[in-house]
């Protein structure tokens, strides 16, 4: 199955980067991609994951009396339904973003 090849995969990336912490490949190039990688890995499970005709959201919001940026992530229709959702779940919150997709390789949504 396509997730338990993800999973693996993405064990294995994170095994690699764990033991280069101790020195090789290190920061630089390599270890760039690699996150990178794990990251668009991630994103294809939330894809994979999602109920049928939802997709993957992460929402960025500011909450009074909370430091820095929070992260909603959901599944929605669209970017107003993820908006909708984390509006729901954090009535206090500035919604600053909609992001299409989980994790870093999220695309920004044009409102």
């Amino acid at each position: 199955m396509i997730s338990d090849v993800l999973y693996d995969a993405r064990l294995s990336i994170r095994q690699y980067m764990d033991a280069a912490e101790t020195g090789y490949p290190g920061p630089g190039p390599l270890r760039e991609r690699l996150e990178q990688l794990l990251a668009e890995m991630v994103s294809i499970q939330a894809i994979l994951d999602a109920p049928p005709g939802l997709e993957p959201f992460t929402c960025i919001y500011e909450e009074p009396g909370v430091g820095g940026w929070q992260f909603f992530q959901c599944f929605a229709e669209n970017a107003d339904h993820a908006e909708e959702q984390a509006t729901n779940a954090y009535p206090d919150a500035t919604i600053l973003w909609v992001n299409q997709g989980h994790g870093r390789t999220s695309q920004t949504m044009e409102e």
